[in-house]
């Protein structure tokens, strides 16, 4: 009985607050209109992420993370903090994952949600797992960066392995 309620709740529009950095009430699905240097530094982790993959420098590729965020890897374990997604990464790079190498298939989504907060889905294949010789496997990898201190990094990610025969 109390799930109708729930869903009347969340479809009454409402004003909420981004934060002090944004200095704006929006509502959801309101757009933010980037800094051109902004959309150019979100857009560019995609390849830094998939070069530090490609190069296995997980310094480099767990670099690209704040240090208190959070990754939901393609079997759905959690890695949460800097050294946790970097020691994880490390690990299957040193064994089955050692030649694998990525590539981004295409940016479907950047949105800005505050000029300090934007939301990033990305397609990617990767070829070169040891457990799966002759195989390519394809990735939708979705991301929150933040931008703290004028750098963006990953505060939050999530990467799913596409099921065959879905686009």
């Amino acid at each position: 009985m109390k799930l109708p309620v729930v869903f009347l709740a969340l479809a009454i529009p409402c004003s909420w607050s981004i934060g002090a950095a944004a200095g704006q009430d929006m509502t959801p699905g309101d757009a933010v209109a980037p800094t051109r240097v902004d959309r150019a530094q979100v857009e560019r982790m995609v390849y830094d992420f998939e070069a530090a993959w490609n190069r296995h420098d997980m310094r480099a590729f767990a670099d690209l993370f704040h240090e208190d965020a959070a990754w939901v890897h393609w079997r759905g374990g959690l890695w949460v903090g800097r050294p946790a997604i970097y020691e994880g990464h490390r690990i299957i790079h040193e064994s089955y994952y050692r030649n694998t190498r990525a590539t981004v298939q295409g940016i479907e989504a950047l949105d800005f949600l505050s000029p300090t907060v934007a939301y990033l889905r990305v397609r990617s294949n990767m070829v070169g797992d040891e457990r799966s010789p002759g195989q390519m496997f394809r990735y939708r990898r979705t991301m929150i960066l933040t931008k703290r201190d004028g750098v963006w990094r990953i505060a939050r990610g999530h990467n799913t392995r596409i099921a065959d025969g879905l686009e």
